[in-house]
């Protein structure tokens, strides 16, 4: 449900300006409600609502107030050709073009190469996505796809960047890494290893940075964790620590589905698939932590 706007925020966003009321005069009652929403809306967000549920009784009322009756918004087709046409003439007014296969692949790239790898917030990785359209007038892709997007971006930067910490280890500390993983994938019949006491965690569930509760198996791989400078100065360590035991069992048993190319296809399978090796686990900031094999959202 969209947030209730102040009076201030409406008088901000959604007065029809001399311009605008001009786009107006050749449409009537349901037609001119509709795309003053669609122009407003726009502007303020730098995309289309998605529909009438993105829409605030109070816009409405404050939009319907400058010249068409509210009730009109009723007969307002949000997926027929009338508000495609609207769209198309929103997009021309305000200097956009409708988006391409090929851009959602740029912002993926650009995403995956100067968000992404700093960043691990769905959320601030979403706003650096609607921001890059803004900046290159091209319509962002709809939520679902930017959610799509998102998540084949934070994927990709966190194989990218354990990919540059591996070859950047000796044969020596690249066995003695692959021996500490090992440990979370034992034999289970083996009833005197436990695991999550030797890696002093288990995905999910992870203390701060301040205080270490890794056993003497994480406590170790920790330290190669954190002897890695070039680790973005937002990675949570515990989380990355509390995921290999995830990342490791998922390597042993099967790897996420992936395009030969690795590219993002938006007929709703894109971005890397949900495996069967464990729960997705969090920060409590929100991010998602390094070393979990999907960062989905």
């Amino acid at each position: 449900m969209a947030r209730v706007l102040e009076l201030d925020e409406l008088v901000e966003h959604f007065t029809l300006l001399p311009d605008e009321v001009a786009l107006l005069r050749n449409k009537f009652g349901a037609t001119r409600l509709g795309f003053a929403l669609l122009l407003k809306f726009f502007v303020r967000a730098g995309r289309f609502p998605s529909g009438r549920s993105e829409l605030g009784d109070e816009v409405l009322e404050f939009v319907a107030g400058q010249g068409a009756p509210a009730s009109d918004l009723g007969f307002y087709d949000w997926s027929g050709r009338t508000i495609k046409a609207h769209r198309a003439e929103v997009r021309r007014v305000l200097g956009f073009r409708e988006r391409s296969v090929d851009d959602a692949e740029k912002l993926t790239d650009w995403l995956t190469e100067q968000v992404a790898p700093a960043e691990r917030r769905p959320e601030l990785v979403r706003e650096a996505l609607i921001g890059r359209c803004r900046d290159e007038r091209v319509e962002p892709p709809a939520p679902a796809r930017v959610g799509r997007i998102v998540a084949a971006a934070l994927y990709r930067a966190e194989e990218g960047l354990f990919d540059r910490v591996a070859g950047r280890l000796s044969a020596v500390e690249t066995a003695r890494g692959r021996g500490l993983a090992a440990v979370a994938v034992l034999d289970d019949t083996d009833p005197g290893l436990d695991t999550a006491a030797e890696l002093g965690t288990q995905p999910g569930s992870h203390e701060s940075n301040s205080g270490d509760t890794a056993g003497p198996v994480g406590a170790e791989l920790l330290g190669l964790i954190r002897s890695e400078p070039d680790l973005p100065r937002r990675v949570d360590h515990h989380a990355a620590l509390a995921t290999t035991r995830t990342r490791s069992s998922v390597t042993s048993t099967s790897s996420p589905a992936r395009s030969p190319d690795n590219r993002v296809s938006f007929d709703g399978h894109d971005g890397p698939a949900q495996t069967g090796g464990g729960a997705n686990p969090r920060a409590q900031d929100g991010r998602v932590p390094l070393g979990h094999p999907t960062g989905a959202v």
